[in-house]
């Protein structure tokens, strides 16, 4: 593996990023990289701008799919690198720019040395973040066409040991969703506020009664947590009381029971403080991730590559708490995700500093071949 042109490749992604729904360069970057890599390989289109490239090996055995994500961030970088994003307001803040690159180091591996057994697809998804691709994909023909025996993801978590395997059977990931409450009442003049309906004290009471929902207990199977994102409130007209506002939540479970029990008490508790307050209200539900639900069998697989590559790894007591539309796979086909420890000092996930460690992308690139070739035995 030559190190050094994979990882020319991730700067170059890195310095292009595109939001969910807008990877249309970056889906042309990469189909072009995959022709060259994979001569020999079927290149297929499928959810817009996502990407399946697909090799056969020789004899026939598992069809074992990898996947990655394509899409950026919101985010306005503040890293002074050569290679910092060139975009304005938008930069590669998860990852998605390595485990690109990641899956390119595994077709350009299999290119020089052809599976004996078995089909292997690598699958470039869109949208990933707003939760879209995963369902754009698994509606896509060509993708039902294919058919895998499993599915397989990785995703690299900062403030963990470099290069160290995190895996989980069962749930690895919670459902998440978020909300946008608006209310509706009556705006009036400052001076004389009895003669209109503020919000204010509406969305005050919704905000402290929340967390009496929550559940912070990771170890419960009701554990669940409600999260304000955003409020808007009124205008900055000093002399209107407001009559409309905003709040946005989002809300994470383990189980999608649990995910289903806190959203109707939340809809419950905006509905009662909506008629105290008397207040008109507007619920829209929306970003919905499902829990990733890990294999069995794919975890052994996990856990024999990680041995055979002797690597750190250890299975995890409690999941993660991010989301990941990779769920929708694992609802469909046996797979499973693991994580890849990003090193204990780099900065976080989603943070305007943080930048993809390049050393990663040999350790992930390895991983996948070997679950690749131990799903053949």
């Amino acid at each position: 593996m030559n190190l050094d042109q994979f990882i020319e490749y991730r700067k170059y992604l890195h310095q292009h990023p595109e939001v969910s729904g807008n990877e249309i360069e970056t889906s042309k970057h990469i189909n072009k990289i995959l022709t060259q890599l994979l001569p020999e390989a079927e290149i297929i289109r499928v959810a817009k701008v996502g990407i399946i490239a697909t090799i056969n090996g020789k004899e026939k055995g598992k069809n074992v799919m990898f996947r990655c994500e394509l899409d950026a961030l919101p985010i306005q970088e503040i890293n002074t690198f050569k290679h910092k994003s060139k975009t304005e307001n938008v930069s590669h803040k998860c990852g998605h720019d390595g485990h690109m690159t990641i899956l390119l180091a595994v077709a350009d591996y299999f290119n020089n040395n052809k599976p004996k057994k078995g089909t292997l697809s690598l699958l470039f998804q869109p949208a990933e973040e707003n939760g879209e691709g995963a369902k754009a994909v698994i509606k896509d023909n060509a993708f039902k066409a294919l058919k895998p025996d499993y599915i397989f993801a990785l995703h690299n978590v900062p403030g963990y040991q470099k290069h160290k395997i995190f895996y989980k059977e069962k749930t690895f990931t919670p459902s998440v969703i978020s909300i946008k409450v608006k209310l509706i009442g009556k705006t009036a003049h400052a001076a004389e506020p009895e003669n209109g309906i503020n919000p204010s004290y509406a969305i005050a009471e919704l905000l402290q009664r929340s967390k009496e929902l929550e559940n912070h207990e990771k170890k419960s199977k009701s554990y669940g947590i409600i999260t304000p994102i955003y409020t808007k409130i009124g205008s900055e007209d000093h002399g209107i009381s407001a009559g409309y506002g905003e709040i946005d939540f989002t809300m994470r479970t383990w189980k999608k029971i649990s995910m289903n029990n806190l959203r109707e008490k939340l809809m419950n508790l905006i509905i009662d403080i909506s008629l105290r307050y008397n207040l008109s209200y507007n619920i829209d539900w929306f970003q919905e991730f499902s829990s990733i639900e890990n294999d069995k069998k794919c975890i052994q697989l996990i856990a024999k590559a990680a041995h055979a590559n002797k690597l750190n790894h250890v299975e995890k007591s409690t999941p993660f708490p991010w989301g990941e539309d990779f769920g929708l796979f694992t609802e469909k086909i046996p797979g499973a995700m693991f994580c890849l420890g990003a090193g204990k000092n780099t900065p976080s996930l989603h943070n305007p500093d943080y930048d993809f460690p390049d050393d990663l992308i040999k350790t992930g690139s390895e991983m996948f071949i070997s679950i690749f070739n131990t799903a053949q035995e």
